[in-house]
């Protein structure tokens, strides 16, 4: 088992949550919910909207397993530009895992290490970052290829077929 024990140990101590957005980290800050939503108009991505509802509620499942939160497409503000994370796990002693759900994989190193820079900003430390695809490509590094939540590693790719 990769995941270490220490993601799991109870917090020293526990500090509220401000209920107004507060800048954090300099330029990072929790955005507000954008409505900038794009008409989904091509069969490809309903398609990924589909597949990316039905990892959620896999995710849910696996945070009643763990004891985690489940945080889903939240809002992130650097530097005036808006980014939206998919998905990630927020364990009681504040380690997280980030997900990237995709369809088809694709390299996400660059997208992940934004969002994992944004987590570190809000005080999520260590974060570990992982992508969720259904279907491969010859590009994919199968060194990373991994086939449950327990062998989750960084830079993971995680084949869910659901």
């Amino acid at each position: 088992m990769v995941l270490l024990a220490s993601l799991f140990k109870q917090p020293m101590h526990i500090v509220a949550q401000k209920s107004r957005p507060t800048p954090l980290s300099g330029a990072v800050r929790l955005a507000a919910r954008q409505d900038k939503s794009m008409p989904l108009n091509t069969t490809a991505q309903k398609a990924g909207v589909r597949y990316e509802n039905r990892v959620e509620k896999y995710l849910q499942k696996v945070t009643a397993e763990y004891g985690c939160e489940l945080h889903s497409h939240v809002w992130f503000t650097i530097n005036g530009r808006q980014a939206q994370t998919d998905f990630f796990l927020v364990f009681p002693s504040k380690a997280a895992i980030l997900f990237e759900v995709k369809q088809t994989w694709v390299d996400t190193s660059a997208q992940l290490a934004l969002y994992e820079y944004l987590l570190n900003g809000i005080g999520f430390t260590p974060v570990i970052c992982c992508t969720i695809c259904k279907n491969l490509t010859p590009k994919t590094p199968r060194d990373n290829i991994i086939r449950s939540f327990e062998d989750i590693k960084e830079s993971a790719v995680w084949q869910i077929r659901i």
